[in-house]
């Protein structure tokens, strides 16, 4: 009995100490399962994260490869999304941006969605949308997780800013187009002059490639009764005018035509600032046919004035041989009429009407020289007495001959002599008054 109680009592410790060993290996067995889970756990987590992160660098990638075309972003955006999330093989996704919707291949919708909104300047303009098209148990947001969310709320600003961006790089590329065309506008102006046609030509080249959209683009100008267009023009119901204006007066008009229909803008399909560039251009026309026909009329003008010219020097070179024919004549008479008539009283006349008549031989004479006119334009100030005793002492006469004549004494003959020196600037001159009256006649 004894030893069937030590027998029993072995076995007993021993089951005992082979329980304990089994419930520490059922512990270090279930620790390392929990590890394994945990491990497991953490690899898909890094995977999920690592497919995320690839996300968001495709998103970057595909707006850096494609610059300003949108719809080319949105297309390669959407299609990145179904291998970011936690179940690619029943992941479908879409972009609805500006009324256009953008899918990825063979879309489905279903009930368990996750979406985020593109808001652009504080103004939603779109939305991103993910499906499972299977259901799935709950994590954070429905089948979704938080990751999930933060992913697509990323993207969806992102997508705002690319947009922001698109826009800013074809606002500013549509107004280097409207300065070049205003540039080429003037400078096609100052280099054809006078040339209207090659100017409205070769505006009317510029219009369409100035537009926001060039291939649809056809450009008409009409001025002054003639029509310019552009390669293949054709009319539509999608256009754009503008006056041109000579003064007040309407000479024409400067068209653009849209032949597709396009969206809305700020004047039907037009933008704000191509109105502003196509009345400038009609400005700028304007301007150059006032120009044009103000040097028209200069040159007819100029062209009457140059014609007036050559008639007044054809009537200036008549009247002077007029003037000359007429001394002539005047001289003419004097030597046949007058001279015979003071020589024949010369043969008769006393000694006191000798003098007089040799004065009146050589005043005689003088009317047909320039001594008077010389005297009575240069010398103005002389009294109509000083300048008949100027014509005496150029004759030769003395003082005392000229008192005689004039019945006045010598004294105021001598009087009116200083007088004549004063008026004529010679006073303190050491002139001899009658050779300087000689030289007048020269």
């Amino acid at each position: 009995m004894a030893l069937k109680k030590v027998f029993k009592d072995g076995n007993e410790r021993e089951l005992t100490a082979l329980r304990q060993l089994v419930s520490e290996l059922e512990n270090k067995l279930q620790n390392q399962t929990e590890m394994e889970r945990e491990k497991a756990a953490v690899e898909h987590s890094l995977r999920e994260r690592v497919k995320e992160l690839n996300c968001l660098y495709g998103v970057a990638e595909v707006i850096e490869l494609n610059g300003s075309s949108f719809e080319k972003i949105l297309q390669g955006v959407v299609n990145l999304i179904p291998p970011s999330w936690q179940y690619p093989e029943i992941t479908t996704s879409r972009i609805i941006f500006d009324g256009r919707g953008f899918f990825t291949p063979g879309f489905k919708s279903s009930e368990w969605r996750q979406m985020a909104d593109i808001y652009v300047e504080n103004e939603k303009l779109g939305v991103i949308e993910v499906f499972y098209l299977e259901e799935k148990h709950e994590i954070d947001e429905g089948p979704f997780l938080q990751e999930e969310r933060l992913l697509i709320d990323a993207v969806a600003e992102r997508l705002g800013r690319a947009y922001e961006k698109s826009k800013l790089t074809h606002f500013l590329r549509e107004r280097v187009k409207e300065l070049s065309c205003l540039y080429e506008t003037s400078r096609m102006i100052e280099a054809h002059g006078r040339s209207l046609d090659k100017i409205g030509q070769g505006i009317v080249d510029l219009l369409p490639g100035s537009w926001q959209y060039p291939g649809i683009t056809r450009g008409r100008i009409i001025c002054d009764g003639k029509e310019y267009v552009s390669l293949d023009f054709q009319m539509s119901a999608w256009n754009q005018t503008a006056p041109i204006k000579a003064g007040d007066e309407v000479i024409g008009s400067v068209e653009v035509y849209y032949i597709k229909e396009m969206p809305e803008f700020d004047e039907g399909p037009f933008l704000r600032e191509e109105r502003l560039l196509i009345d400038a251009v009609a400005g700028h026309i304007g301007r150059a046919v006032q120009r044009i026909r103000m040097e028209q009329q200069l040159d007819v003008e100029r062209v009457a004035l140059e014609e007036k010219n050559i008639a007044l020097r054809e009537i200036i070179l008549k009247v002077r041989e007029e003037e000359k024919a007429m001394g002539d004549r005047v001289h003419a008479n004097v030597d046949r009429i007058i001279m015979p008539i003071i020589y024949a009283l010369e043969n008769t006349a006393s000694s006191g009407q000798m003098a007089y008549l040799k004065l009146l031989g050589k005043n005689m004479d003088e009317i047909t020289s320039p001594f008077t006119n010389h005297l009575s334009r240069g010398f103005i100030r002389l009294s109509p007495v000083e300048v008949q005793i100027c014509s005496q002492i150029k004759a030769g006469l003395t003082t005392k001959e000229i008192a005689q004549l004039r019945k006045i004494s010598p004294a105021t003959v001598s009087r009116h002599r200083e007088h004549i020196r004063k008026k004529l600037d010679i006073t303190n001159e050491k002139i001899n008054l009658a050779t300087y009256l000689q030289t007048l006649a020269e």
